[in-house]
């Protein structure tokens, strides 16, 4: 039931998709079968698929600011990223980003590759964000 709830919270307000569509049906079958919604409200759901794309890397020293990183993964690494925008003593951050396991399930013996996008986040703390957009979101051309 939570992976229904946490999959639909995510698209709360948004135009209706056959894939949501299905979702929803899914999520309403087992309530008819009795099984009881887990978070009713979403209370906490946005936040747990906030954590699930958030990663956290050693700040360069004196490094502050954002950047925009556009990543490429294949089943068995990050085979590149670019630097989109943003702040300029970030643009080396690319090479530890590509060593992050982003947890992008693509199987194991498919020759396809992800495109997905994140912001670099850098203020004082000892480490540094990077937030995998949603896919949705992404502004990739």
């Amino acid at each position: 039931m939570q992976i229904y709830e946490t999959a639909m919270s995510g698209r709360k307000g948004s135009v209706p998709t056959p894939i949501a569509n299905e979702l929803n049906t899914r999520e309403n079958d087992l309530i008819k079968q009795g099984v009881p919604p887990l978070h009713p409200h979403g209370d906490g759901l946005q936040g747990i698929l906030q954590e699930q794309r958030t990663f956290h890397i050693p700040r360069p020293a004196k490094a502050k600011g954002s950047a925009i990183f556009l990543v490429q993964v294949s089943a068995a690494k990050t085979e590149k990223t670019e630097f989109v925008s943003g702040d300029e003593p970030l643009r080396g951050q690319g090479e530890v980003i590509a060593h992050l396991d982003l947890g992008l399930a693509v199987p194991k013996d498919s020759h396809a590759l992800l495109l997905r996008s994140g912001v670099l986040f850098c203020s004082t703390q000892t480490t540094c964000e990077f937030v995998l957009t949603p896919p949705e979101t992404a502004n990739v051309k």
